[in-house]
């Protein structure tokens, strides 16, 4: 094995708190992550077709002298495929995994307003839920196109663990509940230094990130966020790295941070029925009540 090959995943559903999890993790001296905390090489089909040295090469060049190296690419929770593919190349030395999870209908809710960001959604949230299926159809279920139209499925982490759990024994997951992120440093932080197996650090800066937001301009969001003529010109003349700088400072000036509007309890009550099963599923993995869910 490389020894720059990643020895740690952050999987987690859209819109769970990975980006705070990743900045948190970034402050440790032995851990890296590459420029882009989401290569998506391994849910892509794309970017997996070019092989594992244009993954090491792109985004893990000199990690090889750290003894964490990450992949935040919460995605990858979602994809049955991305499991086996990891399985297959880490055989002899199984990585470890960080995984962190949200109620999953604030969840949903909040992956429906991301995508009104992104430019995407134009239906209401309860007309979206009713249209999801037949979305859903329309897309290869290995596409990132279905994932971003799946509300609901996103939101079944006990399904999309037990896939996980089959490549990999269950000690190889820390796996972390989006309030647990609200508690003391210590709390949080202490186990995970264990789990790495790195040395404890002081000082780390906790506060969310990656909060909720408005684009200020729709049209250009879905311009420099879908695929284009554009990013395809952006991929020839500049390296991986610049373009995800352009791409991400442009995103950042065209977005405003802007709460949403209340959920419905009616609807809300009646999407937490839908997620029950899973819910009760995903205590016994965890081994830890969910009341507060249900």
């Amino acid at each position: 094995m490389d020894p720059r090959f990643p020895n740690l995943f952050i999987l987690g559903a859209p819109k769970c708190g990975t980006t705070s999890l990743y900045r948190y993790l970034i402050q440790h001296p032995d851990v890296y992550f590459p420029f882009n905390k989401e290569p998506q090489f391994f849910c892509v089909d794309e970017l997996y077709r070019k092989g594992l040295s244009f993954y090491l090469d792109t985004f893990f060049d000199g990690a090889d002298r750290y003894s964490i190296k990450g992949d935040a690419t919460p995605h990858y929770l979602y994809y049955e495929m991305v499991a086996a593919r990891i399985a297959q190349m880490t055989k002899e030395s199984p990585p470890k995994f960080l995984v962190i999870l949200r109620d999953p209908v604030s969840r949903a809710y909040s992956h429906y307003w991301n995508m009104i960001k992104e430019g995407v959604e134009t239906l209401s949230f309860e007309e979206a839920l009713a249209a999801e299926q037949s979305r859903l159809d329309k897309f290869a279920p290995g596409s990132l196109e279905h994932l971003g139209a799946n509300y609901v499925g996103a939101g079944m982490y006990a399904r999309q663990l037990e896939a996980y759990l089959r490549y990999f024994p269950r000690d190889r997951f820390h796996i972390l509940l989006q309030e647990d992120l609200k508690l003391g440093r210590e709390t949080i932080l202490d186990p995970i230094w264990e789990f790495l197996g790195v040395p404890r650090i002081q000082g780390v800066q906790i506060r969310m990130h990656n909060l909720a937001g408005a684009a200020r301009l729709p049209a250009l969001q879905r311009f420099v966020r879908q695929p284009s003529s554009f990013r395809r010109v952006l991929g020839r003349w500049l390296s991986p790295r610049m373009k995800f700088r352009f791409v991400s400072w442009l995103i950042a000036i065209n977005t405003k941070v802007e709460r949403y509007p209340p959920l419905d309890k009616m609807v809300a009550s009646r999407l937490r029925m839908v997620f029950m099963e899973d819910i009760c599923a995903l205590e016994q993995i965890l081994n830890r009540s969910l009341n507060h869910w249900k």
